[in-house]
């Protein structure tokens, strides 16, 4: 066994030359990223099973709707310290997991009082199933948000086996407790309240078992809380862009066309998860870099991911007639839409993203997610409303590949 592992390091080592990167650490830390990544898909996968069997188009697309108007919330959120907080650790800052964590519950209450107010202005309206979800969300969201630092911790720290493991039996625990709701209920109300409960109890639990082993200080850390503070701005926009599109389909072509549309993304969106794991091993590592030798070999790298992403785009395709009438027969519909859809595997290189963030480049990143963001929400805008699902579809991959084009624009300028 340890000359077979003694042949395997070497091969690695010998690759290096070709790949420019470090392959023993690459092979460490994505082999845990990949497995926790693989085992929650397929996780995930027979909940998705669930709900097309269980609920109707129009309850499912209903719930879907719920869900995007409350992430809207996250525009409002400190959702740039997770990226903030992974550059600190990297630096040797471990120090800083409670300084994020109380600074994000503090800046968290802000969701609170605008789910509360907007939930309110439901109630009163009629609506008690957007009403109460609001008000669940808002109550809930800052532990939520909060907790989730966890993972941006041992990122940072590069416990991608741990990170891994946790992942793993957070879905694992959501699921079951989903599965259970849904055996009750398919009242998307009640459902909504159930997904906050469960991901909230998950991740709090973790949260305290990983941050019980860190001094519990709040030594001050300007450069992470500036770091997440303008990250965070830059991220309201592109939060926004990424819900719209749910909105959007919810109001101009009614639930069971949203239903539709969540089914032909689904799996490309958890797909492309597999290349954006290479991301999350990056940052740590750009973090210990020189900026120079990043950018020289940050083409050649995504270009390798992108062929990754297009081997999994060309399976996905082959194979999604069969997983959809084998597992979701009600969503044949979907089949053409997720096919197409599966091409954004290609684009889903977080490298140069990546780069932006470690180096502090907070101007560039303003541009370049402002372009990018910008441009997703008029192309989806209009696909939607001139052009139905299939704009919406051809919107979502150009707009990928226009945030992927500026992204590496700006990288090279910093």
């Amino acid at each position: 066994m340890q000359n077979l592992r003694n042949k395997a390091y070497s091969l690695l080592r010998r690759s290096e030359s070709f790949f420019k990167t470090d392959m023993v650490y690459l092979s460490k830390g994505g082999f845990w990223l990949l497995s926790g990544q693989v085992i929650s898909l397929a996780i995930s996968f027979g909940l998705s099973v669930a709900f097309a069997n269980l609920l109707y188009q129009y309850e499912y697309g209903t719930y879907r709707y719920i869900l995007s108007v409350a992430g809207m919330l996250g525009i409002i959120s400190l959702s740039g310290l997770p990226t903030a907080l992974t550059r600190s650790v990297a630096k040797g800052r471990s120090d800083s997991l409670w300084l994020a964590f109380f600074t994000n519950l503090k800046w968290s209450l802000l969701m609170t009082v605008g789910a509360g107010a907007i939930g309110l202005y439901y109630l009163l309206h009629g609506n008690n199933t957007l009403g109460i979800s609001l008000l669940v969300a808002g109550a809930l969201s800052p532990l939520l948000d909060s907790g989730e630092l966890y993972n941006s911790f041992l990122n940072g720290t590069q416990q991608f086996k741990r990170s891994s493991i946790y992942r793993t039996l957070r879905t694992l625990f959501n699921s079951a407790g989903m599965l259970l709701a849904l055996w009750f209920t398919r009242d998307p109300l009640y459902l909504v309240i159930v997904y906050f409960f469960l991901h909230t109890l998950s991740v709090t639990w973790i949260f305290f078992r990983v941050a019980r082993e860190v001094p519990r200080t709040t030594i001050d850390n300007p450069e992470m809380i500036r770091l997440g503070v303008h990250t965070s701005f830059i991220n309201g926009l592109a939060s926004f862009a990424d819900k719209i599109d749910n909105i959007l389909v919810f109001q101009f072509l009614g639930p069971i066309q949203l239903a539709i549309y969540n089914f032909a993304v689904l799996l490309p969106t958890h797909m492309s998860g597999i290349t954006k794991n290479i991301g999350t091993l990056a940052t740590p590592r750009f973090a210990q870099m020189e900026k120079s030798s990043v950018q020289k070999t940050l083409v050649s790298k995504s270009l390798m991911i992108a062929l990754v992403g297009g081997v999994l785009a060309v399976g996905y395709i082959l194979i999604a007639p069969l997983l959809f009438n084998w597992f979701f027969p009600q969503y044949l519909d979907a089949i053409i839409y997720s096919q197409v859809y599966a091409v954004i595997l290609v684009f889903s290189a977080a490298l140069p993203v990546a780069l932006l963030d470690v180096h502090l480049a907070i101007k560039e990143k303003y541009k370049a997610n402002f372009l990018a963001s910008f441009s997703k929400i008029i192309l989806i805008f209009c696909g939607v409303f001139f052009y139905g699902l299939w704009g919406l579809i051809v919107a979502r991959i150009i707009s990928k590949v226009v945030s992927v084009y500026v992204a590496f624009f700006f990288s090279k300028r910093i």
